[in-house]
């Protein structure tokens, strides 16, 4: 014989409440005076409570650079294709994409200190040493132009 099958089930239902409401006391104990309180009886604690840790902290380094030629392109028909608000990976425009010949999609690219994700194609006349970046204003990639940067490969 279980002793569970013995228990009514309101009784389960007002153990699971009350538990429920032990975690939301706790919860918002911490989010209103945790760290004080934690600080204040383990003063030991404070240099661990104080560090703030960076994302560049944990950051990967890349695994290879290169000089490429960077220029921009925007989502029109005479720049890309029928379909201009597509990339080539199947996903739509957004800022943050590149394009790139000869990286898989999904590979991260860092040029001039921004992260990009290689979601789109150029023409198969570039190289592996180009690399287009989306943006949406024409005057924006006119200006931006065609330069030659170091690429950080991730």
């Amino acid at each position: 014989m279980n002793i569970q099958d013995d228990e009514p089930p309101s009784s389960k239902i007002l153990t699971l409440l009350i538990w429920i409401a032990v975690i939301s006391v706790c919860v918002l104990f911490y989010l209103v005076a945790g760290k004080s309180a934690i600080k204040e009886i383990h003063p030991e604690y404070n240099q661990f409570m104080d560090t703030s840790f960076h994302q560049s902290d944990c950051e990967p380094f890349p695994r290879y650079q290169v000089l490429a030629s960077i220029s921009a392109y925007t989502p029109r028909e005479e720049e890309c294709d029928s379909t201009p608000f597509i990339t080539a990976s199947g996903e739509r425009v957004r800022n943050g994409i590149v394009a790139n010949n000869c990286l898989p999609f999904y590979s991260i690219v860092e040029i001039e200190g921004i992260r990009y994700v290689v979601l789109d194609r150029m023409n198969q006349k570039y190289d592996c040493e180009h690399y287009d970046i989306f943006i949406w204003d024409l005057e924006q990639a006119i200006e931006f132009g065609r330069q030659t940067l170091i690429v950080n490969v991730y």
